[in-house]
């Protein structure tokens, strides 16, 4: 049914509508690496549960618009899942300190996500972007419109950093790196 005057349309903060750019800057509250506070991470997902495991590095931009709550700065997202079950755990940390935390479980049938070997990881963010700027033939695009994620690749069965440019889509990453080698992955 239409909406009247009388019925104001609800809009969920969490509901999967369009999304116009620009949202948070994505370099704000990236003082370092997103690899520099895995650690604090790490420390704060513990508490929730001491099995808690290390799943990767989510967009920025897309928990910005999945958040019930607006960060105020883009920082860095770390997830966590635990073995027995799907629900996962995002802590983000924001120039070294840790700004919030949340339960959410995916919606619908995935792949249990593996866990990440934050050991293995070779490659940090700023080399990931390095990766990326050199691919480039033309200007680099701006940093506030770039953003990552890490996360074990069910396929290859590796960590890969998935790198966005927002001034290109916000949809599609634009370049898959290994994590542990540097190597460009073809993208399908």
């Amino acid at each position: 049914p239409a909406a009247t005057q009388a019925e104001p349309v609800f809009v969920s903060p969490v509901s999967p509508i369009p999304f116009d750019r620009p949202g948070l800057p994505l370099n704000t509250g990236r003082s370092e690496t997103a690899l520099a506070w895995v650690d604090l991470a790490i420390e704060a997902a513990q508490k929730w549960s001491p099995d808690a495991q290390f799943l990767g590095i989510q967009p920025s931009y897309v928990m910005e618009r999945n958040l019930p709550f607006m960060p105020s700065a883009a920082g860095w997202f770390y997830s966590f899942g635990r073995p027995q079950d799907v629900l996962q755990y995002y802590v983000q940390v924001v120039d070294g300190r840790v700004t919030g935390s949340v339960e959410a479980e995916a919606i619908g049938e995935r792949p249990k996500p593996q866990p990440v070997d934050v050991n293995a990881v070779v490659l940090d963010s700023d080399d990931a972007l390095q990766v990326y700027l050199n691919s480039l033939s033309g200007a680099a695009p701006s940093e506030a419109n770039i953003d990552y994620s890490l996360a074990v690749d069910p396929d290859l069965g590796k960590a890969i950093w998935w790198i966005y440019n927002l001034e290109e889509s916000d949809q599609k990453p634009v370049l898959a790196v290994d994590a542990a080698t540097g190597q460009v992955l073809a993208m399908e």
